[in-house]
């Protein structure tokens, strides 16, 4: 076997973001789902001796490490959100912090349950208990919350304000009902482009409650643009919140392989 091949094979972190191995975790038998698939991939490619096999999968695999991060935003299109009324450049006290993602929607083991919770309408405690430990012992946010919020939705009002409970109650943490949907809005994946998506969501949210100024982890089932994040940090922040902390299930963010 080439060296190279060797090298990755017996060096290489084959758990994903989010893997969590404890012995005695009733996780570990689903959180290695995309573990083995990765491990499995690179063995085949070894087997047949095809390095070009081998580094394409090396590349999917630091991808998708890369997906999982959540990037804040620093300035909003400008006259985008005329009804919140903030400037262009977001100040650094009202940015949000960089998030994370347990997945990716139809791409991971992960990203698949969330997509099948999404149409149920619930999603399942293994998933809510891998998010839990994905946070605690994979993340670890530079600030640590101290309180949970969610993110919801009119059409589906319960989804992820219970998900976001349940996973406070993982976390050891008070969640708090901060924010309100106030009005409907378009699905933002049907946005042309940044300005109609902050557009979309002028004047929909309202902060109805922030407990303290602690750092907050703010949780939603899927992101793409960020937007959401973006706009409801600002929001919270104003309102009095410590950092925002964005996480969600899964992101729906297309990837170029």
């Amino acid at each position: 076997m080439p060296n190279v091949l060797h090298n990755a094979l017996t060096s290489a972190d084959l758990h994903p973001p989010g893997a969590h191995t404890h012995p005695d975790s009733d996780l570990s038998s689903h959180v290695q789902l995309d573990a083995r698939y990765y491990q499995r991939a690179l063995v085949d490619a070894a087997l047949a001796g095809k390095q070009d096999d081998l580094l394409h999968e090396a590349h999917r695999y630091t991808r998708r490490i890369a997906a999982d991060a959540i990037s804040p935003r620093f300035q909003i299109p400008k006259d985008s959100l005329p009804i919140y009324g903030f400037p262009t450049r977001i100040s650094p006290e009202h940015q949000a912090e960089p998030g994370r993602t347990l997945g990716r929607w139809g791409d991971d083991a992960w990203g698949d349950r969330a997509a099948l919770g999404k149409r149920n309408g619930v999603f399942d405690n293994d998933l809510i208990e891998a998010a839990a430990s994905f946070i605690s012992l994979r993340w670890r946010p530079s600030f640590s919350p101290t309180w949970v919020t969610g993110v919801p939705t009119r059409r589906y009002p319960h989804l992820v304000p219970e998900l976001a409970r349940k996973l406070a109650g993982l976390l050891a943490l008070p969640y708090v009902d901060a924010i309100a949907k106030i009005r409907d809005t378009a699905q933002q994946n049907a946005q042309e482009n940044s300005v109609h998506q902050c557009r979309n969501l002028d004047g929909s949210f309202e902060i109805v409650g922030v407990p303290n100024a602690g750092p907050v982890l703010l949780v939603d089932d899927l992101v793409d643009s960020g937007w959401s994040f973006t706009i409801l940090a600002m929001l919270l922040r104003r309102a009095g919140s410590g950092p925002v902390l964005p996480f969600a299930l899964a992101t729906t963010r297309a990837r170029d392989d």
